[in-house]
């Protein structure tokens, strides 16, 4: 793709030879159009342009008192996924403009020109109607500065996110309130109805106050409680665990919508923050008889199907367990709770239990027999029997696997440990008293070991240690965590019911939610916007914001992290740099087309063959969930570098991409982050500069594929390779007068 199509007017005069004037519009209103005359137009020499074919109705005079040659410079930055626009310098002569010199027009006079919109526009050959020329660039008046016989001025490129900071919405407090995109997922569990927590996924909440019997937060939008709007707000329970996950465990009062506070949204949750939830133990303690239990770890690996089990081996070393009277035993297993914030109000345990295989025997004239398997729960203060299996002499049938839950009393802190005891006993009933009686293959199955504690601060307005210790609880509490999913499209145009979470909408929405960019019109540039919304399909991000940073390191991060690269283009619109898998050639070049080629390659510093990954960054600490181990481009790194063990490995942190990471080198360019960059720089790359001098070319674009035709170019090769197996992207192009100069890099 190039430049806004020119008129075919442009498009014969670059095919018959470049002879070229350019147009400078320097604005002195807010909102310039092609019918606005409110502007100062320069030039290389005198020139009066008329807008259209409407001819001397909408003409201007263009002075030519532009003395310097301007360049402007764009670069892509493959590296970064980021694009800069360089500023221009304009050096006028300080010519007579209404009777005076031109530097009283331009400041300090009735007519304000500092800040405001300038343009600038290539005509070629004899032409003098603006529809006919090509836009090449835009940007604001920042400076001007004169002598007696000069003018100078400064003019940054058009950047709508300059100076804008984000979050920038403050509360009565001077918090802010966040910024928010992509998809979140809360917890369940409640009060009346515990259940396993581990799998949402949250953002942070700053809280505002604690009063009146209520914590307030801070969310980025009005929520209702309907799907994706949820309000129910999360602890972070710092300390504990759960078969690996983090604990956010949701707070028994949900509001039904946020309110209004000040210019934002808030949430409101009772004080106390009582929540009730379900959890496994972290681990099975290497105390007591832990060994006794087979395959221990499957008791609380979160997978009910799987078992840990307890034999007539564990009750007595041997194949049976036997008696000729009685016959009793016990062992004990813990298990290791963490410790939780707040009171303990209440506690149950739950075990999911079966017994199978019971084979009873009796020898030596026994004929009567009882029998007893007990699993009993002793932690806490009390001893409580989960379940008990009993019989006679009578054969038993096996069990179905079933939950057995106790309620427990306990402190008012969860207790350190699960203390499990089985108990198994056997009495030889006969009369009188003979033989022996046995237990033989039994299996006692422990599939599941599971608690929910209820946890609560204990609100008090006495002065005591456990209303001052509650008090001090509520004043730590900092942020309490939302699962609400973000912004949906806010641009001109966009869906407001389409929820926004790959990184191209997230940088178009920035923009216009921001900085205004698309908030009454669309200025986008439709053909890149559908290649990489193909491109970056399930590309989804997670972002937040809790204190203002540069809206535009934001965006550039998320081009970074998405591999979305975009620029404002010469025309105001927004562009994004889409390259396909196998990209088609916007230009071919010959030998003729250009000169001062020169060939070269990346430097091996700049290769990225072995990357570390961390990601799904963490809502309360800032670490991330995700780690992928090292990620090994192979063969380049044997073939570039002499120690591979050691050198050439980075840590990426991926604070927003959370899908399509990737976890190996080699697939197509567009499947995901490890991909993208290691298709760049996982080896070494071929990289041409050149000076275009077939005018036809001059509306090329950063972004652009470039090709060479294979048989002009023989016999030279580029390094070993033949022309026709490469393709460019270009990376830098510097535009002057009659001038055109370009960087590629090999794709």
């Amino acid at each position: 793709m190039a430049l806004s199509a020119p008129h075919s007017d442009y498009t014969s005069a670059l095919a018959s030879g470049m002879k070229e004037n350019w147009l400078v519009q320097i604005y002195r209103v807010d909102s310039p159009s092609v019918s606005n005359s409110n502007f100062l137009g320069l030039s290389f020499k005198d020139v009066t342009i008329t807008a259209d074919a409407g001819g001397s109705a909408r003409s201007w005079a263009f002075y030519g008192v532009i003395t310097n040659k301007p360049t402007i410079r764009e670069n892509y930055s493959i590296e970064n996924s980021v694009v800069a626009t360089s500023n221009v310098k304009l050096n006028l002569a300080n010519f007579t403009y209404s009777s005076n010199p031109v530097s009283e027009e331009l400041f300090g006079g009735s007519n304000k020109y500092v800040n405001h919109t300038v343009k600038i526009y290539s005509v070629l050959g004899s032409s003098t109607r603006l529809d006919r020329s090509l836009q090449i660039y835009e940007g604001k008046l920042e400076q001007v500065s004169h002598s007696l016989d000069k003018v100078v001025l400064d003019v940054v490129a058009y950047r709508p996110y300059h100076d804008i900071t984000i979050p920038n919405v403050a509360s009565p407090k001077k918090k802010f309130f966040p910024v928010v995109y992509g998809n979140f997922t809360k917890e369940t569990s409640t009060d009346s109805s515990p259940a396993f927590i581990g799998d949402g996924v949250f953002f942070p909440s700053p809280v505002e106050s604690a009063t009146a019997g209520k914590v307030t937060t801070l969310v980025h939008q009005s929520l209702d409680n309907s799907s994706g709007k949820e309000t129910s707000l999360h602890y972070f329970e710092k300390n504990a665990t759960s078969e690996g996950n983090e604990l956010f465990a949701s707070l028994d009062s949900i509001p039904s919508a946020s309110v209004t506070l000040g210019d934002g949204n808030a949430l409101k949750t009772n004080i106390d923050l009582k929540r009730e939830f379900k959890a496994r133990p972290n681990s099975v303690i290497d105390e007591e008889e832990r060994d006794k239990f087979a395959n221990y770890a499957s008791m609380i690996d979160g997978d009910t199907s799987t078992y840990g089990g307890y034999t007539e081996e564990s009750a007595s070393g041997a194949d049976a367990f036997s008696a000729t009277v009685s016959n009793s035993v016990s062992h004990q297993v813990n298990f290791e709770l963490p410790s939780y914030d707040h009171e303990l109000t209440s506690m149950t345990v739950t075990y999911k239990l079966q017994l199978v295989s019971v084979v009873l025997t009796m020898v030596g004239g026994a004929n009567a027999m009882t029998w007893s398997i007990k699993v009993l729960d002793r932690t806490g203060t009390d001893n409580d029997y989960a379940e008990e299996y009993s019989g006679t002499e009578v054969a038993f049938n096996d069990t179905t696997a079933s939950f057995f839950t106790v309620t427990k009393t306990v402190g008012d802190q969860v207790p350190d440990k699960i203390e499990m005891q089985v108990e198994v006993a056997v009495t030889n009933t006969t009369s009188p008293n003979a033989g022996t009686v046995s237990l033989a293959n039994f299996e006692l199955r422990i599939y599941d070991v599971a608690y929910a504690p209820k946890l609560i601060v204990p609100i008090s307005t006495s002065a005591t240690d456990k209303g001052i210790a509650a008090n001090q609880a509520i004043r730590d509490i900092e942020k309490l965590y939302c699962a609400a999913d973000g912004f949906t499209q806010g641009w001109y145009g966009g869906n407001a019911s389409t929820l926004i979470q790959e990184p191209q909408d997230i940088i178009r929405d920035m923009l216009t939610r921001y900085a205004g960019f698309e908030a009454s019109v669309a200025k986008i540039d439709s053909t890149s916007f559908t290649s990489i919304t193909t491109n970056r399909d399930g590309w989804n991000m997670r972002l937040w914001q809790l204190e203002p940073e540069p809206l535009k390191k934001i965006l550039d991060k998320v081009a970074y992290e998405g591999a979305c690269p975009w620029h404002i283009r010469a025309d105001g619109t927004l562009k994004y740099i889409a390259i396909a898998n196998s990209p088609s050639a916007d230009h071919t070049l010959d030998k003729n087309d250009f000169s001062d080629l020169d060939i070269s390659h990346t430097p091996v510093r700049q290769l990225k063959t072995s990357m570390t990954i961390f990601s799904e960054k963490h809502p309360a600490e800032g670490r991330y969930f995700a780690t992928s181990g090292a990620i090994n481009n192979s063969t380049p790194r044997t073939n570039w570098f002499e120690d591979s063990s050691y050198v050439n490995k980075m840590q990426v942190d991926l604070d927003y991409l959370v899908a399509n990471i990737g976890a190996a080198y080699g697939g197509n360019k567009n499947d995901d982050f490890v991909d993208w960059y290691g298709n760049f720089f996982g080896d070494v790359k071929m990289t041409i500069s050149l000076n275009v001098i077939n005018p036809a070319f001059y509306y090329m674009e950063v972004g652009d594929i470039v090709m060479f035709h294979n048989a002009t170019m023989s016999p030279v090769k580029a390094f070993a390779s033949e022309w026709t197996n490469l393709k460019f992207v270009i990376t830098s192009i510097s535009r002057s007068v009659g001038n055109l100069k370009v960087d590629l890099y090999e794709v």
